[in-house]
């Protein structure tokens, strides 16, 4: 039942049997279920990162999609199922986000702006927990497994981006976010208006939540 939200159109399923027959294995309208959650999520992130992705306003609506659901996206591939092509693949257009590749922290922003938030609330943040100490990183290891499953099949070859935030990202896992939230502080400090800068600067703090000390100095210096 295709339900209409501003827009963008979701489809949600009356009967769970049909839902999971589409995600069987063997159904014979999706001949490979998980190739094409891979290719969805790929997708995604040439939405959020392609170096057209910025000033195209026919894009709006798609990067707005992308960005409210790209984690959904990636939380439903299931990465003990995937081949380590597919992983390979997965971990390229991750890193493509994470590393702010075309500054796609401006598109998270316009987005987040454009869907009228008083507060941020943004799923990809959201992955990390910071209330506590150790559950600071345990949500991270979401992303963590998909770094850790390449590193293990070092034989697959990965950009040079990627293979470095595999790296970086079993080295120290706490940083995994600082990237995108010294690509937040970049766009609030060339904001115009306190209006512009409300939401890069929110940004900013959620995702440098995670990185020791980055949140008290960006508070020192608002």
């Amino acid at each position: 039942m295709p339900m209409a939200n501003v827009e963008h159109e979701y489809v949600f399923f009356r009967q769970a049997a049909f839902k999971e027959y589409l995600e069987a294995k063997k159904n014979t309208l999706i001949e490979n279920p998980i190739q094409q959650r891979v290719n969805i999520f790929v997708i995604l992130c040439e939405i959020l990162c392609g170096q057209t992705a910025s000033g195209d306003p026919s894009r709006q609506s798609f990067r707005e999609y992308a960005t409210v659901t790209l984690m959904e996206h990636f939380r439903d591939i299931d990465i003990k199922q995937t081949t380590p092509q597919q992983s390979a693949d997965v971990v390229e257009a991750l890193s493509r986000v994470l590393s702010n590749d075309n500054n796609v922290c401006a598109i998270f922003e316009e987005a987040i702006a454009r869907l009228g938030r008083t507060w941020v609330e943004f799923d990809l943040y959201g992955t990390f927990r910071t209330d506590t100490m150790y559950g600071r990183w345990e949500r991270a290891n979401t992303l963590l497994v998909w770094a850790k499953k390449l590193h293990y099949h070092e034989e697959e070859e990965l950009s040079p981006r990627a293979r470095g935030w595999v790296e970086a990202s079993i080295k120290a896992p706490q940083t995994m976010l600082e990237t995108l939230g010294r690509g937040h502080l970049e766009n609030w400090a060339q904001a115009v208006t306190v209006q512009d800068a409300t939401v890069p600067h929110n940004l900013a703090i959620r995702a440098l939540l995670t990185v020791r000390g980055k949140v008290a100095l960006i508070n020192s210096k608002f």
